[in-house]
């Protein structure tokens, strides 16, 4: 039963560092839907929710990453960090997420 505790203690330690990111990821996603698409806040939190069931968590960051510096996203497609189909990925994403998440509930 200890091994057991311990397992899963170790396992929310190193689970840590990655939902901080995602939550920062998060933050990000929604600052700059609402900021510079315009859209409105319960809009900007599906699309961030949209985000995290349909991405991979990769591609989540990247999703933040491309709304809060294009460049820098740019950057990270042009050295091969990002596969073209993961950058059509997240842009089919942004078309499509805010369309999904206008529509009335």
């Amino acid at each position: 039963m200890m091994r057991w505790l311990a397992g899963v203690a170790g396992l929310a330690l190193l689970a840590a560092p990655a939902m901080a990111q995602t939550q920062d990821d998060r933050a990000k996603i929604v600052a700059a839907c609402e900021t510079e698409m315009t859209m409105p806040a319960g809009t900007c939190d599906c699309i961030a929710d949209l985000g995290l069931e349909q991405l991979e968590p990769k591609l989540y960051s990247m999703l933040a990453t491309m709304l809060t510096d294009p460049q820098g996203a740019a950057s990270l497609a042009a050295s091969g960090q990002l596969t073209p189909v993961e950058a059509m990925t997240v842009g089919m994403f942004l078309v499509t997420a805010p369309q999904q998440c206008a529509l009335p509930q």
